[in-house]
């Protein structure tokens, strides 16, 4: 019940974000994208405590649905009232009640996040030696500022949405790294479609690589997922697709996706090195791929800026 509440409010708040709502203003979908943030770790924390048989959630249940269901009533109840306002002294009004009352809600579902942390470490510590060695799984080790981090694929959903999201504003990148077959684009896949992240990013962009690659058809999928392509763009010069990649994410706070990267000579091959713009808006690239040499070479790249 209680994940079902989560998809229920998530769903709410994702149409309250994406829909053109002239009555929505700046300080309340600054408040809604912190609600969507906090619900989405309760979301990936009781998809892993079903797998780790984590009693101690089960009392935790009750209070998260509670306070989903709250949050949800708040939200609707406010947006019904907004589009009935005429004055500014009433939106104002409602404003102020709104944030209080879903503040309220916030904080409530930050405590039982802090408690569900505390629950994990303990359950992690117990489980520590269970975990595989080849690759460390569980855990994520952190290159030094400006360079490439490269994640455990077993981590949680969460610390990789907070590495995409957080830290430095320069651009970095983030890689998962394994054998073929473990799950890598799978995980890749369900950040990349995280209702959060796609809110937080201003532009999103996949493509697979693979071990046979064709430099124009990559550069073609990275600006399909951006911009509506014409014809004669598929007949341009791989320069002139280079160009104009680095002009449309210009400016933008910008998530890439390349799925799938076998060797370190892909970088050069098919010239992405210099097409990513360096902005200092928190932009990210993603990588998963075979290979760890492949993720280091990461932190040679020098983005454009």
């Amino acid at each position: 019940m209680a994940y079902a509440a989560l998809l229920s409010l998530t769903h709410v708040l994702d149409q309250t974000l994406n829909r053109d709502y002239q009555y929505l203003i700046l300080g309340e979908k600054q408040q809604i994208a912190s609600l969507l943030e906090k619900i989405s770790f309760l979301q990936d924390f009781l998809d892993n405590s079903s797998q780790k048989s984590i009693k101690a959630v089960e009392c935790l249940e009750s209070q998260i649905r509670d306070a989903a269901y709250k949050a949800e009533d708040i939200i609707e109840s406010h947006m019904t009232d907004r589009v009935h306002e005429e004055s500014a002294s009433h939106r104002h009004e409602s404003f102020v009640t709104f944030f209080h009352k879903l503040e309220e809600v916030i904080e409530e579902i930050d405590s039982i996040r802090k408690r569900l942390e505390k629950i994990e470490d303990e359950s992690n510590s117990q489980d520590q030696q269970q975990q595989r060695s080849t690759i460390p799984v569980g855990s994520s080790r952190i290159a030094p500022s400006g360079m490439s981090t490269v994640v455990g694929f077993d981590d949680d959903l969460l610390e990789i949405k907070t590495r995409l999201t957080r830290g430095s504003d320069d651009l970095q990148t983030v890689a998962l790294v394994g054998m073929g077959g473990i799950g890598k684009t799978t995980v890749a896949q369900k950040v990349y479609d995280d209702t959060f992240i796609k809110y937080h990013f201003d532009t999103c962009a996949w493509v697979t690589v693979s071990q046979n690659y064709n430099v124009q058809e990559i550069l073609l999928g990275l600006l399909d997922c951006i911009k509506r392509l014409s014809k004669e763009m598929h007949n341009e010069s791989i320069e002139k697709l280079l160009e104009l990649l680095y002009k449309t994410l210009k400016g933008r706070r910008y998530l890439i996706v390349i799925d799938d990267v076998w060797d370190t000579e892909f970088w050069d091959n098919a010239r992405l090195k210099f097409v990513f713009p360096n902005d200092n808006n928190g932009s990210r690239i993603m990588l998963t791929t075979r290979e760890e040499k492949v993720a280091f070479f990461c932190q040679f790249l020098s983005p454009s800026a």
